[in-house]
């Protein structure tokens, strides 16, 4: 029987109410759902080698695995064909399909990215002309987002390289504090906030999480998640859509977090509260709902920069000749091996896919093909 904290157990219990607490208290003897969503143009056919279970109801290009495959082999998972990404939180997608509707965008943030999940979502909804600001504040995961953000703007299967990422949406991701978003002259007409939290949604996926609880830890949670979604507002234009959402259950982070935003800062709510939970939904925990600001927002002098992330990999060039490689010669090629390419390779800097799909540059001398892979990517434990 697994064993919650004392006072975890007295509020939730009392918030989901008997036959709610059993269903979640049973969750954790069952299987943790394994889910992913496709990227780009990428099929359920293209994917044909993972198994696919279901859709995922409320996220168009999610899907349910019947079990958990060792997704470091998948050679489609690090050229960007599809993330991983667990279920509630890819409700982000129906929230924006409703909450931007009429929604003119130029301008997005994500303000707590990384890994990078929820703006691979928000991407799907930009015009080709707007930009994405995609930002975390802990240097260390800025890192992790920019990668995931990288393979993602090549999640095309070209025929050639004229189809590339400069046709999608430009994504820049930066490492700033709110308040320093909020500094930086930048008016949003879009700003997702997927706050950090006390994580009580992830009991059952992680396990550390419950030693790591305390209520301390939630009130810190719940005082930072009204300082992030002040600052927020402050840089959200008039008739601008903010996302606020929580991997957890309490009424602080949530429910009262919700009033502050309708009460204290005067937004709207454009789409209902969703609270996720294990047993009764497919999928972890996750809180979740979209405001509308109605008021002028004053745009100030800028009096602060973005700290850009710096791409590791160059764009790979239009006219860059594409050479198909085996499964085995991909998994060489993320391990930052040297591979032979076929012998009718034009020699130079070539792009090395698999099905298809883009997995970086190499330059082909003839016997072999000298790996420009990013070391910082390159597949070290198996």
């Amino acid at each position: 029987m697994i064993q919650l904290p004392d006072k975890f157990v007295t509020y939730t219990k009392e918030l989901f109410g008997e036959e709610l607490w059993q269903v979640y208290l049973n969750s954790f003897e069952e299987e943790t759902p394994v889910s992913i969503r496709l990227s780009g143009k990428t099929s359920a056919e293209q994917l044909s080698h993972l198994p696919l279970r279901e859709k995922i109801p409320w996220s168009e290009k999610g899907y349910y695995l019947t079990e958990r495959p060792q997704f470091t082999l998948d050679p489609l998972l690090h050229a960007g064909a599809y993330y991983v990404q667990e279920a509630s939180s890819q409700y982000l997608d129906e929230v924006l399909r409703k909450a931007t509707k009429d929604l003119e965008i130029n301008l997005a943030a994500d303000f707590c990215a990384a890994p990078g999940g929820k703006s691979l979502i928000i991407k799907d909804f930009l015009p080709a002309n707007a930009t994405l600001i995609s930002n975390e504040f802990v240097r260390k995961r800025a890192w992790i987002l920019a990668e995931n953000i990288e393979k993602s703007q090549r999640d095309l299967q070209f025929t050639d390289l004229s189809q590339s990422q400069s046709q999608g949406p430009k994504i820049i991701v930066t490492n700033n504090s709110t308040d320093e978003i909020a500094r930086s002259g930048n008016v949003f007409d879009l700003i997702v906030c997927d706050v950090p939290c006390s994580g009580e949604g992830m009991f059952r996926k992680d396990r550390a999480t419950i030693k790591e609880w305390s209520i301390d830890n939630v009130m810190k949670c719940a005082a930072l998640q009204k300082e992030i979604v002040t600052n927020a507002w402050k840089c959200l234009r008039k008739g601008g859509v903010l996302v606020y959402s929580t991997c957890t259950f309490n009424r602080y982070e949530d429910e009262e977090n919700m009033a502050y935003i309708e009460k204290e800062l005067g937004g709207e709510i454009i789409v209902e509260p969703r609270k996720f939970v294990p047993g009764r939904d497919c999928g972890e925990g996750q809180f979740m709902v979209a405001f509308r600001k109605n008021t002028e927002c004053e745009k100030k002098k800028a009096k602060c920069r973005l700290n850009v992330v710096p791409k590791t990999q160059e764009e790979i060039p239009a006219e860059t000749p594409l050479c198909n490689v085996s499964k085995e010669d991909a998994l060489n090629y993320l391990r930052g091996n040297s591979i032979v390419l076929p012998a009718d390779t034009p020699k130079g800097i070539v792009a090395v896919c698999y099905e298809g799909f883009i997995l970086g540059t190499a330059k082909n001398i003839g016997n072999r093909a000298n790996n420009h892979y990013p070391k910082e990517w390159r597949i070290k434990h198996l």
